[in-house]
């Protein structure tokens, strides 16, 4: 870690599957079949451990570059002689797990549309906007989501169904900033007075697509008004896998 030559390619952590995740919606139907609805859901990815550390929890820290090379995004700038900031190429970061509260208005279509009974099944599709406060590096970030859904629906009875579904969630604009950084890292031929010197005027930033396919198990029950003409549900108990 003393020289820029030993700092090639890029850092991709990788994340483990979300098991704890849940949703719950609210929504309004039609008879022609299309359903409008507000959701809310919560997600956590843990940070995989490569179990190539040492150290405790060493897995969680990975060391970031202040400038690349122009001709190679992926090569870092060597620090030029009598630089006195040649000490901030190299900064350690803390990376730790991603998590994500939705908020989405989904608009869906059910393809059989008429009041269903016991042991019948309804097939719809979704697709939804909102936003969405992401946790990444440390740092809330607030993005711009949107989603797709395609699922069942099997009655029980008129006004209780249960549902399975697959989902994909994305966010717009992939870039995340985190003014947590600890103290750069030390290069050869630093002054012992600047090898610990912490400089909390820079931030770094990172970009990575945040995007994830999902399935939800769960309960629905419908409160059917003006004689059936519309109906108005409440999901929850969603298990997101």
């Amino acid at each position: 870690m003393q020289k820029p030559d030993n700092f090639k390619g890029f850092y991709k952590p990788t994340y483990n599957n979300s098991f704890a995740g849940f949703s719950g919606l609210i929504g309004y139907s039609t008879p022609n079949g299309v359903r409008l609805e507000l959701e809310g859901s919560f997600e956590n990815f843990e940070l995989k451990n490569s179990n190539k550390c040492t150290l405790k929890n060493a897995y969680k820290y990975f060391a970031a570059a202040a400038k690349l090379k122009a001709a190679n995004n992926d090569e870092i700038d060597a620090p030029a002689e009598g630089n006195e900031n040649h000490n901030k190429y190299y900064y350690v970061i803390k990376n730790s797990n991603i998590s994500a509260a939705a908020t989405m208005i989904n608009l869906c279509y059910d393809f059989t549309s008429d009041a269903l009974g016991n042991g019948e099944i309804s097939p719809y599709l979704c697709a939804g906007v909102g936003a969405s406060l992401v946790k990444a590096l440390n740092m809330p970030h607030v993005k711009f989501s949107y989603q797709a859904k395609a699922g069942v629906n099997y009655f029980l009875s008129n006004s209780v169904a249960i549902f399975a579904d697959a989902y994909y969630h994305a966010t717009h604009d992939n870039t995340f900033i985190t003014p947590v950084i600890h103290k750069p890292i030390k290069f050869a031929g630093q002054n012992a007075a600047d090898h610990n010197k912490f400089t909390d005027d820079h931030v770094a930033e990172a970009s990575f697509d945040f995007n994830y396919f999902g399935g939800e198990l769960g309960i629905k029950f419908i409160l059917n008004l003006l004689m059936n003409i519309r109906s108005f549900f409440i999901n929850f108990i969603t298990a997101n896998l």
